[in-house]
């Protein structure tokens, strides 16, 4: 009797487990998806803020040590939004055409573009936070490696992107082709996992951008208070406000007669 009860019991635990671990799956790919959308919307937001500031302060920019990487984000940030729109096309054109193959290729190119320019700008975001760091502590070494940095950005840029794309490109070869690859994965958890991978890392990586730009210095706050909250509109609700409150003095006609 003790042995059919612990059978029992560990088949009710396995039972316990494959309906829960899916659930718990998907309500995580869930809680990923509202977070991308959520992401996304700040991003589509805050991305003509970003451009106007970063024009309008581009001249100044160019006196820094920190121009090369903000220049090189600013590029990257206008191809990872042409990105998403790409992303947006291929996932509606899943449910208009018969051809999957097409799209699934397609899909897989995205993913691999969208994995260079994610790990590019990660590794430059990783500098960049290191030389604000030495910069505002030791502005000399900084400006000393500002200079020597514009040459080595503009040889090593190229470079990194062919040999992100490189290993990328061996990363799907070795799963012997992008068909094969489809067919393994078809409509599967597994499909659904990468896509929720590629659209996170395709949606947070220029929200880092941006707000690491709109937010590093009391210019950019300021610029973005004044982009955000118009002045035009305090100006007026501060002259209804002080028209309302002020007291005029009364005036008295003279030429009536009283009697």
């Amino acid at each position: 009797m003790e042995e059919i009860g612990e059978f029992n019991a560990t088949e009710d635990v396995d039972l316990i487990f494959e309906v829960a671990v899916p659930a718990i799956k998907v309500s995580i790919v869930i809680n990923i998806l509202i977070s991308c959308f959520v992401f996304a919307s700040l991003s589509l937001a805050s991305f003509p803020i970003y451009v106007i500031i970063f024009r309008a302060n581009r001249e100044q920019e160019k006196k820094t040590a920190v121009y090369p990487i903000l220049n090189h984000f600013y590029h990257t940030t206008w191809i990872t939004f042409c990105l998403l729109f790409v992303f947006f096309l291929i996932f509606i054109s899943q449910f208009l055409t018969e051809n999957q193959w097409i799209v699934d290729v397609l899909f897989h190119w995205q993913f691999i573009l969208t994995n260079v320019f994610s790990s590019v700008n990660h590794m430059f975001l990783s500098i960049l936070s290191v030389q604000r760091f030495v910069i505002y502590f030791w502005p000399d070494i900084g400006n000393y490696l500002g200079l020597k940095q514009k040459k080595i950005i503009s040889r090593s840029l190229f470079l990194l992107y062919i040999w992100f794309f490189v290993q990328n490109i061996y990363f799907a070869y070795m799963t012997n082709s992008f068909l094969t690859l489809t067919e393994s994965f078809g409509n599967t958890l597994i499909n659904m996992k990468i896509k929720v991978i590629m659209s996170a890392e395709l949606v947070c990586t220029p929200s880092l951008i941006q707000f690491s730009y709109l937010i590093c210095n009391r210019r950019n706050l300021d610029d973005l208070r004044k982009r955000i909250f118009s002045r035009r509109i305090f100006q007026k609700f501060s002259r209804t406000s002080s028209s309302s409150n002020h007291v005029h003095p009364a005036r008295i006609d003279t030429n009536t007669t009283t009697i």
